[in-house]
């Protein structure tokens, strides 16, 4: 599929660098946005993922996601919205979740960089439906009254307890 691979036995490897960066699809994102490392598992598995990097000021296009999408913030300021809902902010660390169906956004802050790792699963040889370009008032939330996200998530850096990993599972050392 053209990736530079490493297989052993039933385990593949995308080494990183090994695919170059592509510049985000003009229907799918405004602004300078590049995407890295994109893969879709094979059959039967359905997962799909890119990482994703945004400059100030950029963003996807309005989507949704047959199986809902998992977003999580690796560096910079992320914004994010649902249609009719808030304008969220995430920072590295941080988890977004775009339930099934939900239309939606997200990209670079107006004053940050961001980068993210998306996830999806694939329906039907798809993992998002790309609708219309975010508006330069919606990306600035002129838009938005005191409307709150009806079905965002976003898991907060130390919101969850950490937990140890299971010895049966790991080896080496547990901090």
């Amino acid at each position: 599929s053209g990736h530079s691979a490493e297989t052993g036995g039933s385990i593949t490897i995308i080494r990183r660098g090994a695919t170059p960066s592509v510049a985000g699809p003009a229907g799918q994102y405004t602004g300078m946005v590049f995407l890295d490392q994109s893969f879709a598992a094979r059959n039967p598995a359905r997962a799909a993922g890119v990482r994703i990097t945004f400059t100030p000021g950029s963003r996807s296009a309005w989507h949704t996601n047959p199986h809902g999408e998992v977003v999580l913030v690796t560096s910079g300021k992320l914004v994010a919205q649902e249609e009719n809902g808030p304008i969220e902010i995430a920072l590295p660390g941080d988890v977004v979740y775009f339930p099934a169906g939900i239309k939606h956004w997200y990209g670079a802050a107006a004053d940050s960089g961001a980068a993210a790792l998306a996830l999806a699963e694939m329906k039907d040889g798809r993992s998002a439906d790309w609708l219309d370009a975010v508006t330069e008032s919606q990306y600035a939330g002129t838009n938005v009254s005191e409307a709150q996200s009806r079905h965002i998530t976003i898991s907060r850096v130390g919101s969850q307890a950490t937990v140890r990993a299971n010895p049966d599972y790991f080896t080496g050392p547990a901090h």
